[in-house]
């Protein structure tokens, strides 16, 4: 990543509206209008590998909405796909007419040139180019916890809690795992993870970057007391079963698998003698040979960090956080291009705060220092760094440097210096960076 040039295309489009919504004195009619509309229905956008933006309009009415493509180099937006078309082709696969537009999927390929829907409990594939929709699954359970391998060529998912891949080009289907039931979960999240731990998101697995290799969770929920709950939505309403731990009882019991793609094997993660209650991380490595795991303990006041090695399950102890009250979990571990070193968030001198450690876990530096916290950049609600800069050594991040109350962009060299805030006035920021670091959303 070289110079940053900002862009703002979300960060104008809601300026101008706000400005002209100031106009007017704000009112009940007012938030319930299409003006209001305007300000609060905002793109939704990610980054192509080519560092173009993939954008949707939200503002526009449903039956106009499609995706285009912004070039942030000259300026020009294009039309991604037919959506007209690609609707037709999805109501004949469905036969019916439910569908008058395209929506958001859960997921586009690095490319940006296919896209992931899960529609009547089935996997569906859109192939932006042809403007087609090309059905995947066709079974009665309901498949869940879908997303692309980063090679593009897979497509990875839970049905009946095990998991799946599916090989795109050679249309063959994959089971990874065979032990899945009611109480056994492989890839999938048991509720208090998803609620307390990974914030709603139900990933419970993670692809290597070489697409060779997925570390999962597998959960024992069979000891985790059933509560019931009625929901009272239906007009006769339903009674809900759902495993839940109450404070004190007990909770699911999680290991770390990492399964070879091509033989199926799982090698399972070997803490030895370190005890844990939460597996609450796991990141891959650069080169893809290990996986970091992060661990808590019941109270919360203990974390530590592993490296798992991905072929025998052999892990390195790397560091350890303690706190008298609690830890906070975060998604600030970066790993630098040098292949030595990585960067980490701690609140070991009580503020959030980034630091540098080699890779056996030695403290070279703290990077950010002050009675101020880093923060989320708006994306992911743990993370503060939002790129890293290795040729010119920048790392950039969010924090709360500024005030309190606002949220704002900053950059600063990994040994401490040079910290420079590079988003103006006012307010709170989101930022998102396109794969090169020459432009970022705010």
């Amino acid at each position: 990543m070289r110079t940053v040039f900002k862009i703002s295309i979300i960060f104008i489009l809601l300026s101008s509206a706000f400005t002209a919504a100031q106009e007017n004195e704000i009112s009940v009619d007012w938030i319930y209008s299409d003006a209001s509309s305007a300000l609060t229905n905002i793109h939704e956008s990610v980054w192509l590998k080519d560092n173009t933006l993939l954008l949707y309009d939200r503002r526009k009415p449903a039956d106009q909405r499609s995706f285009e493509i912004y070039d942030p180099e000259n300026g020009k937006t294009s039309v991604a796909v037919d959506a007209e078309k690609a609707v037709a082709g999805l109501n004949s696969l469905l036969k019916n007419d439910k569908n008058d537009h395209l929506t958001w999927p859960l997921a586009f390929d690095a490319q940006g040139k296919r896209a992931l829907y899960v529609l009547e409990g089935d996997i569906f594939l859109l192939d932006l180019i042809k403007s087609s929709f090309h059905r995947i699954t066709q079974t009665d359970a309901e498949e869940k916890c879908v997303g692309f391998s980063p090679n593009s060529t897979l497509i990875s998912f839970v049905r009946d809690n095990d998991l799946f891949v599916y090989d795109i080009g050679k249309s063959v289907e994959k089971r990874l795992t065979n032990d899945g039931s009611e109480t056994i979960l492989n890839g999938t999240l048991s509720w208090v993870y998803w609620e307390e731990i990974f914030d709603r998101q139900d990933i419970g697995y993670w692809w290597s970057g070489d697409s060779k290799s997925i570390a999962y969770f597998q959960t024992d929920e069979s000891l985790v007391p059933i509560a019931h709950f009625v929901d009272f939505k239906p007009a006769v309403p339903n009674v809900i079963t759902q495993r839940y731990p109450k404070a004190g009882m007990a909770n699911p019991v999680v290991r770390l698998g990492i399964i070879d793609i091509s033989s199926k094997q799982t090698t399972w993660a070997d803490f030895g003698e370190f005890e844990y209650e939460y597996l609450v991380r796991v990141n891959w490595l650069p080169t893809s040979g290990r996986v970091s795991v992060q661990t808590l303990n019941r109270p919360q006041d203990e974390l530590n960090l592993f490296f798992v090695d991905r072929e025998t399950g052999e892990s390195t102890f790397v560091l350890k956080e303690r706190d008298d009250g609690w830890v906070n979990m975060h998604d600030d571990l970066t790993f630098l291009d040098d292949g030595a070193h990585f960067i980490w968030q701690s609140e070991r001198d009580s503020y959030a705060h980034l630091y540098k450690f080699t890779m056996d876990g030695t403290l070279v530096n703290q990077i950010t220092t002050g009675e101020w916290a880093v923060k989320s950049a708006g994306g992911n609600p743990r993370k503060t760094i939002v790129a890293v800069d290795s040729e010119n050594d920048w790392v950039y991040f969010c924090s709360l440097e500024k005030s309190s109350v606002e949220r704002h962009l900053y950059r600063i060299h990994s040994d401490g210096s040079g910290m420079q805030r590079l988003t103006n006035g006012d307010g709170t920021y989101g930022v998102n960076f396109s794969p090169n670091g020459k432009y970022f959303i705010a």
